[in-house]
């Protein structure tokens, strides 16, 4: 099986993003074939990273439908059977414009991906319970929104 770890930023980035895909990487190399799609330029990648993928795709940007379309390109020509995206945040992916979305694009493009969003705590801080009810109810339709496009099923 080839995988895409797809993210948003450096690998070497100290957050919890970069630390999983990081591991995953190194981890997943002895089981799949990994293709990491990252914002470093290839010879900025550790050894140890370059030597267990199978290729790097520098990612396009910005996060637009057009990027999108342009990734599902380039990993259709490496003939992946999974893309993953790791998001940074709720709205990562210009995931809040639904026609503009990167994510949008392997919808279209019919690429099978499934998202995680390992940084939700912009919701809570926008639409937690400390918040006046107007508030959150102001804001729910973005992140309701985000939330279904991000978990839109996609055909394996």
């Amino acid at each position: 099986m080839r995988v895409a770890l797809i993210m948003e930023c450096p690998l070497l980035q100290t957050g919890g993003v970069e630390v999983l895909v990081r591991e995953l990487t190194l981890r997943l190399a002895s089981e799949c074939e990994v293709v990491l799609v990252t914002d470093d330029e290839e010879s900025t990648l550790p050894e140890s990273h370059r030597a267990a993928i199978f290729a790097h795709v520098r990612l396009p940007l910005p996060h637009t439908h057009a990027a999108g379309s342009q990734l599902c390109a380039a990993l259709r020509e490496l003939k992946i059977d999974l893309a993953h995206f790791h998001l940074g945040g709720t709205y990562a992916w210009n995931s809040r414009d639904y026609f503009n979305s990167a994510l949008r694009a392997f919808v279209e493009h019919d690429v099978p991906f499934l998202v995680t969003n390992h940084g939700v705590f912009g919701f809570f801080g926008y639409c937690g319970p400390q918040q006046p009810l107007w508030k959150r109810l102001a804001v729910l339709p973005y992140f309701w929104l985000s939330l279904i496009h991000i978990s839109e099923p996609t055909r394996p």
